[in-house]
């Protein structure tokens, strides 16, 4: 005796995940023979990205669903995720501005109403907050990127969020965390370097 089952056409949008209908079809074929089992499984090559896109939508989707709370650890590395998005879009703003930063005083409404950051970057996980409206750090007023030497300030948080560490954006583009006297000498020589220069940075937390 021999049966055969096939499958083909299968409907992706039964899945209910979005921005799938375009992906191609898959065929699955199952093969009984008496007396011995053989399974084969046919997959076309070209819809491996598909099935794949469709996996990541689902865990994607279960994950918001189900939200796991966080370790400290796990914050401050999204804090820190965070922090480099931030830095990033100020380069890329500056390289489309005439080497120049944005205004300090609204670095995060600029960055957010120009599309070079979306506002959930700007909330630190160990605080929570409303994305609408709050800023967990604050932009140092550097006016051009190329005055920035490498350990100054460019990027801080407002609090000393994990742990008494706290994360920090510098010159050279790196995210550090560091203790809160690293921090102090570090904003004490940023301050002096901006005085230099005939910038005023009296922030406090």
């Amino acid at each position: 005796m021999f049966g055969f089952v096939a499958i083909n056409q299968l409907s992706w949008s039964s899945l209910d995940v979005p921005d799938l209908a375009a992906l191609p079809p898959f065929s699955v074929s199952y093969s009984f023979e008496e007396n011995s089992y053989r399974q084969d499984l046919f997959i076309r090559a070209e819809t491996i990205k598909g099935i794949s896109t469709v996996v990541s939508a689902l865990v994607l989707r279960e994950r918001d669903q189900v939200r796991m709370p966080m370790s400290a650890e796990d914050q401050a590395s999204v804090c820190a995720t965070n922090m480099k998005g931030q830095d990033n879009a100020l380069y890329l703003y500056a390289a489309t501005h005439k080497d120049k930063y944005p205004d300090a005083a609204r670095w995060r409404e600029v960055l957010i109403e120009e599309d070079y950051a979306p506002k959930k970057v700007f909330i630190c996980p160990t605080l929570g907050g409303d994305p609408e409206k709050d800023n967990h750090y604050v932009f140092v007023p550097w006016p051009w990127p190329n005055q920035v030497d490498g350990n100054f300030l460019v990027i801080i948080e407002r609090k000393a969020n994990h742990s008494g560490q706290r994360n920090v954006v510098c010159g050279d583009h790196g995210v550090r965390n560091v203790s809160e006297a690293e921090f102090q000498e570090m904003l004490a020589e940023t301050i002096e370097a901006l005085k230099t220069r005939g910038i005023e940075f009296n922030w406090q937390e």
